[in-house]
């Protein structure tokens, strides 16, 4: 309990150099146990896009596979629950710049998943997808939100013979 108070009062302080230096170890912790607090819901700052990322894998024979991130919004009720911790883990914590260190072990992490004898992994592209979220001024519905996302390629991994 006093390690939670503890993680959710560093997190409130001020915007600075003191708050990314106490941040910056325990990030991943943050992450994993879903101990992230944020206040923008309520606060001047609100999140301005929707997101959501996606991995392009290509092959040495020129075939891609395109690997989605769960979207909750494309899910039925019932598996959204079990989803909500990856795809947080992927949009508060892998798609933030400060993070691109783990990107190349994520990256390493898709190819050893999809190579085999037959189809040798070439390159591995981290992509991240977002689209902005109207002011209130011009409200509308979730349903009514566009699918029309920009595409922002982040980290490409090259693979190379022997890694």
């Amino acid at each position: 309990m006093v390690g939670y108070f503890a993680i959710a009062s560093i997190q409130v302080l001020p915007e600075g150099p003191l708050k990314e230096r106490m941040l910056n170890p325990i990030e991943p912790l943050i992450s994993a146990f879903g101990l992230r607090q944020r206040w923008n819901l309520f606060a001047p700052d609100l999140i301005r896009v929707n997101q959501y990322s996606t991995c392009l894998i290509t092959f040495k024979d020129g075939s891609t596979m395109l690997y989605e991130w769960p979207r909750l919004e494309k899910k039925p009720v019932t598996e959204r629950f079990s989803d909500q911790k990856v795809r947080r883990f992927v949009t508060e914590f892998l798609a933030r710049p400060r993070n691109k260190d783990y990107w190349p072990g994520i990256a390493r992490f898709f190819v050893a998943a999809r190579e085999n004898p037959g189809q040798k992994v070439e390159k591995f592209e981290l992509i991240f997808n977002f689209a902005p979220v109207p002011g209130f001024k011009n409200y509308t519905t979730r349903e009514a939100l566009t699918d029309a996302y920009s595409r922002d390629t982040v980290f490409v991994y090259d693979v190379r013979d022997g890694q």
